[in-house]
């Protein structure tokens, strides 16, 4: 299931109980930032960076609702140069569904296979209705070739 071996990740079908595919991505790239510890700790200014959102929506907004969701839980806030420490809430419980959804679509997107990884392109990702046609064909194709393909015609 590696792009050496010409096959894409497979993505999980649902959405995990978030529509907003945004908020499903950055919360499946918290879950692979997870130490070894358990904690997430990540500024975010770092998110804001890794996905290209000068001038869109904070992403403050989207950790505070994956909070008041149960999703993540803020165990400390930043101070200085210490970035924000999050836990998985409740809903992401190692034997929950949510859990499952979530990590499979962190490991195929960000992975060390994953397609947004082994294709380069975490940018595109920045703007949902742009991407939505490119995942819908990238999804019916059957190589990592023709996946690079449709993503440089970009």
């Amino acid at each position: 299931m590696t792009s050496e071996d010409g096959v894409l990740p497979i993505l999980p079908s649902g959405n995990g109980g978030i529509s907003n595919l945004f908020r499903r991505i950055v919360l499946a790239y918290l879950l692979i930032q997870q130490s070894e510890f358990g904690d997430i700790r990540i500024s975010q200014r770092d998110i804001a960076e890794v996905f290209n959102r000068s001038g869109q929506p904070a992403i403050g907004k989207h950790l505070r609702s994956f909070c008041s969701a149960g999703y993540l839980f803020r165990a400390q806030r930043s101070t200085g140069v210490l970035p924000d420490t999050y836990w998985f809430g409740l809903r992401l419980a190692e034997t929950t569904d949510e859990h499952a959804y979530f990590t499979q679509l962190g490991v195929a997107l960000f992975g060390d296979n994953g397609l947004l990884t082994t294709l380069g392109r975490l940018e595109a990702i920045v703007n949902p209705v742009i991407v939505r046609p490119w995942v819908t064909r990238i999804e019916a194709t059957r190589s990592y070739r023709e996946a690079t393909q449709i993503l440089r015609r970009r």
